[in-house]
């Protein structure tokens, strides 16, 4: 019975990762078959290292089974390994590894398989773990086997690296063979987390169950599987993963990662106003005023303002000046004027002031305003009234 190490997998001395491999299996004569030469692939040492010998396999291809002769002829052969921290040598001793399995071809071939020169090959896939060092041997064992084995590949599946939700997931390599393994994600740049992005990395390397996000910073937009800054003429003023708005009307950005509109000359916007709200202007003056006297009262009325400014706030104010001789000399109304419904903060196009004393000269002033700063009104007046 030989038992022969084939292959050792693990890292060089200069840090990187290999697998060291015996070239052939000795030409030894058993019952009329010669066994095949054997080679092992050399592998990148960038493509492996001790976190990803987790979950390694090994893949027997070309497993094929000779037409029997007579006599005794084993159909299988064994395959054990070792993990080590270090390189062992040439000298070798069963105890020092463990069975992984006993290897049978699924399908055996006849002479006449051979006789018409067909091909067949089996293919036999075992994991080799748990492996928790920097390398391992393979050892197959020979007990009389009537079988070739033509090639093997030792190789690991990973979760290669991706980017979802606006998170980049890692290389990863499963470190358990029943479980998933939970990967927390990254956001990309010019985001940030609205829930923790995590997804699981199945043993067959596979991502699954994608839970949380990330969203774009304000001023950025999501292109593909990054932010972008807003282009000019563009802005954001709240996080998310929506396109950048243009800029509304009467208002521009001349810088890329705008969050807002600057306003255009004679416009303004209010400290309450949202971002996507247009730059509005004061309102022009009321229209048409006219004054109903009846007896200490007057009814005052006036038309809507031409120009609103673009906004739907408007309100009208009503000031009541008492007016001497001139009408430079006239004051504030003082004492028991009063006004219905208000004086200010009126909504409609009508109010009525009473209480007015007897032979004294009025004057009122209807002023419209709306919610657009500066907060300076615009004003219609009335003739003193008697």
């Amino acid at each position: 019975m030989d038992f022969i190490p084939i292959a050792r997998v693990g890292r060089d001395q200069r840090g990187g990762r290999a697998l060291h491999a015996h070239t052939h299996l000795p030409g030894v004569q058993r019952h009329g078959v010669q066994p095949e030469q054997l080679a092992a692939d050399q592998l990148d040492p960038a493509q492996l290292g001790p976190e990803d010998l987790r979950g390694a396999q090994v893949h027997a291809e070309g497993l094929q089974q000779h037409p029997l002769v007579l006599g005794s002829c084993k159909e299988t052969f064994n395959l054990f390994y070792m993990d080590t921290e270090e390189d062992q040598g040439e000298q070798f001793w069963e105890h020092q590894f463990s069975k992984i399995d006993t290897i049978a071809a699924d399908e055996s071939f006849t002479q006449t398989d051979l006789g018409d020169r067909i091909l067949k090959l089996n293919t036999e896939v075992r994991e080799v773990g748990p492996v928790s060092r920097k390398g391992f041997y393979l050892a197959f064992q020979d007990v009389g086997a009537c079988v070739a084995l033509v090639s093997v590949r030792v190789y690991f599946k990973k979760c290669p690296f991706t980017v979802r939700n606006l998170a980049s997931f890692p290389d990863t390599v499963p470190t358990d063979s029943q479980a998933l393994v939970e990967v927390r994600g990254s956001c990309v740049n010019n985001s940030r987390e609205e829930e923790p992005p995590r997804m699981y990395c199945s043993t067959e390397g596979e991502w699954l169950v994608p839970i949380g996000k990330c969203l774009c910073n304000i001023g950025h937009e999501a292109r593909g599987v990054t932010c972008q800054a807003c282009r000019p003429g563009f802005y954001r003023s709240a996080p998310g993963n929506l396109r950048c708005s243009k800029c509304p009307p009467h208002s521009y950005t001349h810088q890329e990662g705008s969050v807002h509109c600057g306003c255009e000359k004679s416009y303004f916007r209010s400290e309450l106003d949202p971002a996507s709200m247009a730059c509005t202007r004061p309102p022009s003056a009321p229209r048409n005023v006219i004054s109903v006297i009846n007896e200490t009262s007057v009814l005052l009325d006036w038309s809507w303002p031409e120009d609103s400014g673009g906004r739907k706030d408007l309100t009208f104010s009503v000031v009541c000046k008492r007016c001497g001789a001139g009408q430079r000399q006239c004051e504030a109304c003082r004492g028991s004027v009063r006004f219905l419904p208000r004086p200010t903060g009126i909504s409609n196009t009508t109010v009525t002031v009473a209480d007015l004393l007897a032979h004294t000269n009025y004057t009122f002033e209807i002023e419209a305003l709306n919610g657009s700063p500066p907060w300076y009104p615009n004003t219609a007046s009335t003739p003193p009234s008697p």
